[in-house]
């Protein structure tokens, strides 16, 4: 059966005609070819430059991926293993104490390790209001890994003096866990978080485009951010991270402090579909590789308090090392294929990788939150429609 796209071109196109998305990128990787590709809408809606098939984007939490992949590099290496304690890289997280939503405040059955950061079971959370009162205490202490000027190595010890909000183990919370394995990446390899993540997976694949900061001469090609008013119009929202990205900021975000292109995290897609190794390039073993993107937790994420993520429903989702991955696609709502894994980003950027299917799609856009729109719902269920 050839695949019918024309619904994705006109979906992708209509979210941006109808002032929804200031633009969109979208392509299908199946079968060893870019089977479709559609761009449509523009850099900035002041100018209205056309999208570039350079642009470069904020890829956000689709940063970590890139930092578990890193992780599995220095476990293969045995630089680290995943039953590490976190406190032998962060001493800061050697006295751990967990405060509920109740009010109780008890000592945590066991310190937290490598692995509770990957699958964020380990009780951290992020600085917003969701999970007082541990939040509170982030707030409180200036833990903020979107800071511009701070420094990583601080805002990670700081962490470690909070209090955890579940038992290890025990929940699966949405957190700063990939901020405290980029920290963590630096102590074990003696090398600055972006010089590791450099020579051992953007420059072997080649991703040039990739990293924290946007370079002076590539400032036309980095896409405006955008957010709504209360209108509902599309408003500018650049402003807000131009010292992050534009203005030499310091501080290495593994949760989320990525720009990358199409081309090149469609490379790096590639090695996760190819099991570790692309155009005779190799980062991960197949071994390291099945491990993450296998489920980690002991059921789906409803079963550990997330019923629903960035407006989807995750009943039949699981979730490895830095990545969802489909564990019952019977019970599933969206589109999906038992073990296809893939993350987003805040911004409305967003890939998968379907095994079964020999396929990776990726959706990029810059549109904040994630949860102003279903895209990924509605993505997922054109994409099996298309091929299916």
């Amino acid at each position: 059966m050839i695949p019918d796209y024309a619904p994705l071109n006109t979906w992708a196109e209509g979210l941006v005609a109808s002032g929804r998305l200031a633009n969109t990128e979208l392509t299908v990787f199946r079968k060893g070819q870019t089977e479709f590709t559609c761009r449509h809408g523009f850099m900035d809606l002041a100018g209205r430059r056309p999208l570039l098939d350079n642009s470069i984007f904020r890829i956000y939490s689709m940063t970590k991926p890139i930092i578990a992949v890193a992780i599995m590099i220095l476990a293969e290496e045995q630089l680290l293993c995943l039953s590490d304690p976190v406190s032998g890289f962060i001493p800061t997280f050697s006295d751990q104490f967990v405060s509920q939503a109740d009010g109780e405040r008890v000592a945590a059955d066991r310190q937290i390790t490598v692995h509770d950061l990957m699958s964020h079971t380990a009780g951290l959370t992020y600085g917003g209001t969701e999970h007082p009162p541990v939040s509170t205490s982030y707030r409180a202490k200036g833990i903020d890994f979107s800071s511009a000027y701070a420094d990583l190595a601080e805002m990670a010890a700081k962490v470690g003096t909070c209090d955890r909000y579940y038992q290890p183990g025990t929940r699966w919370i949405y957190s700063v866990a990939n901020d405290i394995l980029g920290r963590i990446i630096e102590v074990a390899s003696g090398l600055s978080l972006d010089t590791f993540i450099s020579q051992r997976i953007l420059e072997p694949l080649a991703m040039a485009d990739t990293g924290w900061h946007v370079k002076p001469q590539d400032k036309a090609r980095f896409v405006a951010n955008f957010g709504y008013d209360s209108d509902g119009c599309l408003r500018d929202r650049s402003a807000e991270s131009e010292d992050r990205y534009l203005n030499g900021g310091t501080l290495l975000s593994g949760g989320g402090g990525l720009v990358s292109t199409s081309s090149d995290y469609m490379a790096f897609a590639r090695m996760l579909l190819a099991g570790g190794t692309v155009d005779g390039t190799r980062i991960l073993s197949p071994r390291s590789l099945a491990m993450m993107t296998r489920n980690q937790l002991p059921g789906d994420l409803p079963s550990m308090g997330c019923p629903v993520h960035s407006k989807m429903d995750m009943s039949g989702i699981g979730y490895g090392y830095g990545v969802a991955v489909t564990i019952d696609q019977d019970k599933a709502t969206i589109g999906c294929s038992n073990g296809d894994f893939g993350w987003g980003g805040v911004a409305n950027t967003y890939f998968w990788v379907d095994p079964r299917e020999d396929m990776i799609v990726l959706f990029m856009s810059q549109l904040m939150p994630a949860v102003a729109m279903p895209i990924r719902t509605d993505l997922r269920k054109l994409i099996y429609q298309a091929i299916r």
